[in-house]
């Protein structure tokens, strides 16, 4: 389990590392100061995905935030092998992921851990 905080602490790495320095320098720059602003204030937001009945159901989060990174990973690694999942990311537009980029963020969870 991971806490929200170590969560956030290796998304924004990913981030910083991964997806921002591939993006058109306007686009990066407005990622960036986004990804800051929403980390300084979105640990109350995620904290609230606990009570989604989805979240619920999956039970990757416990009632103190942790986050069930393992059984996060299990779930979607397979799903991703050879395929490109496309998420459309505001202010930035459509990214695709795959399971190097799920690969690399576990990582970045487990070296917060």
């Amino acid at each position: 389990m991971a806490t929200v905080e170590q969560t956030m602490r290796a998304v924004t790495r990913f981030a910083d590392t991964e997806v921002i320095p591939h993006l058109p320098t306007g686009k990066g720059i407005a990622a960036g100061i986004a990804l800051a602003l929403i980390v300084e204030n979105g640990k109350g937001q995620l904290l609230k995905l606990r009570e989604h009945p989805a979240v619920k159901m999956m039970g990757v989060m416990d009632e103190a935030g942790n986050v069930d990174v393992e059984k996060l990973y299990n779930a979607a690694r397979p799903k991703l092998d050879g395929k490109k999942l496309p998420v459309d990311i505001p202010l930035i537009g459509e990214l695709k992921f795959d399971a190097n980029d799920v690969d690399k963020l576990y990582s970045m969870i487990q070296e917060e851990l």
